[in-house]
């Protein structure tokens, strides 16, 4: 069914005088009646005015009032069709200008069925039933329909008592403005409203129905709804004729697909049919789907979850209780949803669960809100557990309600008790491991210090004896060669070497025992790099040309100074180039200097490198271990304490810095050492 845009400009039509007023509030009156009589489509009732010569509308079919007078002219097609005898069929050309196109065109119609009214061989107007170009077209019965009504209404307008005329008009007046107040009632209200007769033909349509139905009034008005509507019949038919054959009104909700929606309707049967209220109810619907749908998830969640979880209201009425709480109290949802917790309270407590789970529910509500707390629960058996518990408020509206959760914590508490057992007995443990390891240390200490006594009057003793064993071989060795005694030299010569082995070897332990009682003292000092690596390099000439080795040194030419203990940096060097040309033969040595930025900030880097036997990684792991010869399993006359390489990188560690070696297997090994060229006191070295 189309939908025709009605013009509400009616300016077109000239105003007229007021048309014959008892016979139109007559009309008026009796309309509903004369509707019924019509065949479908939208009805006017055009009065004729004598004195105005013209036809003026007093009627039309859904509307109350008519908001402006509309008349037709004499020369009008419809007029003059009005003033016939018979009854007419016309077709409305469409755009034209005219009158008939005007007046067609302000109601949305295109073809006009015109029944004259005549009375007495006077002219009194016409009834006119529209239809829009979409709609059926009349039919030859439609003519007869539309005859026989306005037969009707000249008949009843005969008897319109004319002597009462004005009593009449006045009660006909009373009867419409009735009728006009229910009308615009009609109009007013949200709701669709749908009037219907006994054979279901629709005698009023208002604009909410319109819309709810998608429909015009103007196509329906006088149409059997079943016909007009198929969805309809399906959707209301049944309840429809309930309410008809039992006179009982009913109330229902239906889903009507057409428009998409849950409507819910009222029905009212009364003398002249049924009045029908419609109400879009689809959000409503939705809104509760989805509240439904909410609700079962939020059981699904209570019913799954492991805690124990209950709601209770402002009254302290127990409201759900899931399967969890059921289990840990031993009480079922029957015996426990609806009553009031202090019933369980006084069923539990005989003297002795006062700070149980039901008087921690009943107090006032609820100090405990927000808060988790750890109380004692006894179930229905009687038996208790240690629980937590935690209570949270919500409120719906203006009402307030309680989230409880309950949590049986024995396995935790069990747990904690395991746990602190084997915390007071591991304490038991580290108190006896403890004073185990005092005594230990008392009695390293005590070593420690019998080992620093005998290193000291050892270093005396030792020194002593030896120094006149070096210093004798030396005044031998010079005797015999100057004696000739080359054999004899010889001798005295392995003497000698061997004590100055011993004497390096008595001082490399002194200096490591020091070191492990924390008692080498730094003597920091600033001195010239480039200078002290020159008078390093100039003392190693003869340990180069033992093994027929060649030494290359080099440096920046400004190295600039440092801070640092410059005995111990000699020291240092000295060791990696007696170790570099011990182990090299025929090959070369080379010592590098540079530095990194200037200033304090400073890192000075010390590179020995050689091109001798070198070591694999095995060897590399022992290397800086006490007592420990990476490379004496290669070299087999290589005499050496083991405790160089240690001394030395501890030395470097005291000032900051630190020993790195790379080597390869008959490759050689590269030596690097690196200090800050400020080196500051009392760092931790240890």
């Amino acid at each position: 069914m189309s939908i025709v845009r009605r013009p509400t400009d009616i300016s077109s039509f000239s105003r007229a005088g007021p048309p014959l007023q008892g016979m139109a509030s007559f009309v008026q009156n009796n309309f509903p009646s004369l509707a019924h009589r019509l065949p479908a489509g939208l009805i006017l009732v055009m009065l004729s005015d004598k004195a105005g010569g013209q036809l003026s509308l007093a009627a039309l079919s859904g509307v109350s009032e008519i908001p402006q007078p509309v008349t037709l002219p004499p020369t009008s097609t419809i007029f003059q069709a009005s003033q016939s005898s018979a009854t007419h069929l016309l077709t409305v050309e469409e755009g034209s200008a005219n009158d008939d196109a005007i007046f067609a065109g302000l109601f949305a119609v295109h073809d006009l069925l015109v029944a004259p009214m005549h009375r007495d061989g006077n002219w009194l107007g016409a009834v006119l039933v529209g239809r829009a170009v979409s709609a059926t077209p009349f039919a030859e019965r439609d003519l007869a329909m539309a005859a026989a009504a306005t037969d009707w209404l000249v008949t009843e307008l005969l008897n319109m008592p004319e002597e009462q005329g004005v009593r009449a008009e006045r009660v006909a007046a009373k009867k419409w403005r009735s009728h006009s107040r229910v009308i615009q009632l009609l109009e007013s209200i949200n709701d669709a409203y749908l009037a219907f007769d006994e054979h279901y033909v629709i005698t009023y349509c208002n604009r909410q129905a319109e819309q709810l139905f998608q429909i015009l009034r103007g196509d329906v008005l006088g149409q059997i709804v079943w016909d007009e509507l198929a969805e309809f019949s399906t959707v209301f038919f049944e309840r429809f004729q309930a309410a008809m054959r039992d006179g009982v009104s009913t109330a229902f909700e239906v889903y009507y697909a057409p428009s998409d929606a849950w409507i819910e309707t009222q029905v009212y049967p009364d003398e002249d049919g049924l009045s029908a209220f419609f109400r879009d109810i689809t959000q409503r619907r939705r809104t509760e789907n989805l509240l439904r749908g909410r609700e079962l998830h939020f059981r699904s969640l209570l019913d799954h979850m492991m805690d124990g979880v209950m709601t209770i209201d402002s009254n302290s009425i127990v409201q759900t209780f899931n399967p969890a709480a059921e289990h840990i109290t031993g009480y079922l949802a029957s015996e426990v949803v609806g009553h009031c917790v202090s019933r369980f309270a006084c069923d539990m407590n005989k003297g002795a669960c006062e700070y149980g789970l039901w008087h921690f529910l009943g107090r006032e509500h609820f100090e405990n809100v927000g808060k988790r707390h750890e109380i004692q629960v006894t179930r229905k058996d009687g038996s208790r557990f240690p629980a937590e518990v935690s209570v949270a408020q919500m409120q719906m509206g203006d009402e307030w309600s309680y989230v409880v959760t309950l949590r049986d914590i024995s396995e935790k508490k069990a747990a904690e008790e395991e746990l602190q057992a084997h915390r007071y007995h591991l304490e038991e443990l580290v108190r006896v491991r403890t004073a185990d390891l005092q005594i230990m240390r008392d009695q390293a200490e005590q070593a420690n210090r019998a080992k620093s006594a005998f290193l000291a009057n050892m270093s005396h003793e030792l020194r002593t004896p030896l120094n006149a064993i070096i210093g004798y071989s030396d005044l031998l060795c010079e005797d015999a060669r100057l004696l000739g005694a080359g054999e004899l030299a010889a001798d005295l010569q392995k003497i000698n070497s061997s004590g100055h082995h011993l004497l390096k070897l008595i001082n490399n332990v002194l200096d490591l025992s020091k070191i492990e009682a924390g008692k080498m003292e730094m003597k920091l000092a600033r001195f010239d790099v480039g200078a002290l690596v020159d008078d390093v390099s100039s003392t190693v000439g003869m340990l180069m040309k033992k093994n027929n080795n060649t030494l290359h040194v080099s440096y920046e030419s400004e190295l600039g100074e440092m801070v640092a203990d410059s005995l111990w940096l000699r020291q240092l060097i000295l060791n990696l180039l007696s170790n570099a040309a011990k182990f090299t033969r025929n090959g070369k040595v080379e010592l590098k200097v540079w530095r990194t930025k200037l200033g304090d900030a400073a890192t000075f880097y010390f590179s020995v490198e050689d091109t001798g036997i070198g070591m694999d990684s095995s060897q590399l792991d022992l290397l800086f271990q006490p007592f420990q010869q990476a490379r004496h399993n290669t070299v087999t006359d290589n005499e050496g304490t083991g405790l160089g390489l240690t001394i030395s990188r501890t030395l470097c560690r005291i000032m900051g810095g630190d020993i790195q070696v790379s080597s390869e297997k008959g490759r050689g090994s590269t030596f690097v050492i690196h200090l800050p060229a400020q080196v500051k006191p009392g760092d931790d070295w240890s």
